[in-house]
């Protein structure tokens, strides 16, 4: 099988942009189509990350001495196990499709510098396969103040699978013995903050790996066409307008990056 490109520009008037593609040649393209369908994917899973952080908090913003204590905890686990899960989502999902290319590297980094990255995930393995994350709250006599949410270092130790080697165990032994709790509400807010750099960093490898390809598969693309798509010999349409897929690429990318390289 033989494929070729067409374009249709804002007048009407098609053209051939490409001729000749073999099965090969149409496979590889077929693949990078899918890797960054596959980014606007990861960019998806983010947002849904920082959509249920800031619902948890305003969640537990609203929360009273008033509210229905036959509800509460099963309503603030419900906001925050959704929060944890959805993260660990995000961190699975980038490493089926990025851990041999660069998330194994970027993974321990992230990990060892950023207190909600591993508290975050400590606190999934917790709901998942031990208890409820938040076993407490309490709020201050002051009536404009908060709820207030912590638990205890030796509460992750005991229910976290955190293995003794490793530096978060020693790090929340430290804290055990000085007495120090981990607020829930302040790691949320960090993470709420660092999503967005987490996912800039990781779209940053993602579109430099593909861009050079980009660039050379565009290079013939104009200003004026509205439609491209890639046919077979007997011109029956393979893909749908590429130029929406492109462009969907380059919305993910300008979610979380200021700047990026290649057209459309």
């Amino acid at each position: 099988m033989v494929y070729h490109i067409n374009s249709l520009n804002n007048l009407g008037k098609k053209n051939n942009i490409s001729d000749g593609i073999n099965e090969g040649e149409y496979s590889t393209i077929r693949s990078k189509l899918s890797y960054m369908f596959t980014a606007v994917e990861h960019t998806t899973k983010c947002q849904i990350v920082q959509d249920n952080v800031r619902e948890c908090l305003q969640f537990f913003d609203t929360l009273s001495p008033k509210n229905d204590q036959s509800r509460i905890f099963a309503d603030v686990n419900r906001f925050f196990e959704n929060t944890v899960n959805s993260f660990y989502s995000w961190t699975q999902f980038t490493e089926v499709h990025y851990n041999r290319s660069f998330y194994s590297t970027m993974r321990c980094k992230l990990y060892d510098n950023n207190e909600d990255y591993r508290y975050t995930l400590a606190l999934r393995t917790c709901s998942t396969h031990k208890v409820l994350p938040i076993q407490s709250l309490s709020f201050p006599l002051d009536a404009d103040k908060k709820a207030v949410f912590e638990i205890e270092p030796q509460f992750l130790i005991d229910n976290g699978d955190i293995p003794k080697g490793k530096a978060i165990y020693q790090e929340l032994v430290d804290k055990e013995v000085k007495g120090e709790k981990i607020n829930l509400k302040t790691i949320l807010i960090a993470l709420s903050m660092d999503m967005p750099k987490y996912e800039r960093m990781i779209l940053h490898e993602i579109h430099k790996e593909i861009a050079p390809w980009i660039r050379t598969f565009t290079k013939k693309w104009t200003n004026d066409m509205v439609y491209i798509a890639i046919y077979d010999e007997n011109e029956v349409a393979m893909t749908g307008n590429l130029i929406g897929t492109f462009n969907e690429y380059y919305a993910s990318l300008g979610t979380y990056c200021r700047k990026s390289n290649g057209k459309t």
